[in-house]
């Protein structure tokens, strides 16, 4: 490992000891579509309740349950 690090950093200085991309699959919850959520959440609440369940707000914003429970384990 320290090998890989130190052979980076004599190729490209500081800028080799950032981390390259990594594998996987592109997002697919764009950044407006989070801030939706996030928004929602906080200032709004649906009719004749206190508060959103992830399975009502996932139906409301078209995302999937597990999607608004991943972006608000992100936001606290």
């Amino acid at each position: 490992m320290v090998c890989k690090w130190r052979s980076r950093f004599l190729q490209s200085r500081r800028e080799g000891l950032y981390d390259e991309p990594r594998p996987g699959a592109p997002r697919q919850v764009r950044d407006e579509q989070v801030e939706k959520v996030v928004i929602q959440t906080l200032e709004s609440t649906p009719r004749g309740q206190t508060h959103w369940s992830t399975r009502e707000l996932a139906k409301a914003t078209g995302l999937s349950r597990m999607t608004i429970s991943r972006i608000w384990q992100a936001f606290g």
